[in-house]
């Protein structure tokens, strides 16, 4: 196992970051991992007040790289 970290920024909610560290296998498809992490964001999303949660259809949403601040380093492609 190995632990990982996701950014999601919420750009509906003044770029807000959310931000959760989970342990996935170390072999996990990209598909996977964001299927996995969905429940986790919605929770901390739920915690914090937010009226927004994530659908849990993993194919909605891409991967990218992040930079020090977690937002997405968009001039990179999404990992597949």
């Amino acid at each position: 196992m190995q632990k990982y970290t996701f950014n999601w920024v919420n750009k509906k909610d003044g770029e807000k970051l959310y931000q959760v560290i989970i342990e996935l296998p170390h072999l996990i498809t990209v598909l996977e991992a964001i299927r996995d992490v969905i429940p986790y964001f919605n929770q901390k999303l739920s915690e914090e007040g937010c009226p927004f949660t994530l659908s849990p259809d993993a194919m909605l949403y891409d991967l990218y790289k992040s930079r020090k601040t977690g937002h997405p380093k968009l001039d990179y492609p999404g990992i597949c």
